[in-house]
């Protein structure tokens, strides 16, 4: 069982324990490290979001406490979200050369807050799409 799906599985049976609601979201999102550390923007595909964070998968290794700005791109409105956030889990993929990143949101504006609840509340597991969009 994939751990999206042992995330519904666990939701299902009420024994979720994180703050916020999660919502799946297959999205390209892209980040870079506070302060610039005179790198570029690491692609990224998210694979799920909250109000509180975001789980993405990436091919570059990012250690916990490293601070992002991410860029989440939606397509309607087309439009970009902003929001930084601090890495909090950091796990390989097995043999498969990617990591998956835990980043726990920083605060967050009213407005980003907002946008980020659009996504949270528009995405379930029967409806959620993919949403790429080149960075």
């Amino acid at each position: 069982m994939t751990s999206t799906s042992q995330m519904w599985a666990k939701r299902a049976l009420g024994e979720e324990r994180r703050k916020h609601r999660r919502a799946p979201y297959d999205a390209a999102v892209s980040a870079e490290p506070i302060p610039p550390l005179g790198l570029s923007r690491f692609p990224m595909l998210a694979e799920d979001i909250s109000e509180g964070g975001l789980r993405v998968c990436c091919t570059d290794f990012v250690p916990r406490q490293s601070r992002m700005l991410v860029t989440l791109y939606r397509s309607e409105p087309k439009e970009v979200i902003r929001v930084a956030g601090t890495v909090v889990r950091v796990q390989r993929v097995d043999r498969q050369g990617r990591w998956t990143l835990g980043l726990a949101f920083d605060e967050l504006s009213a407005g980003a807050r907002a946008q980020v609840r659009e996504l949270v509340t528009g995405r379930t597991p029967e409806t959620a799409s993919l949403d790429i969009r080149s960075s």
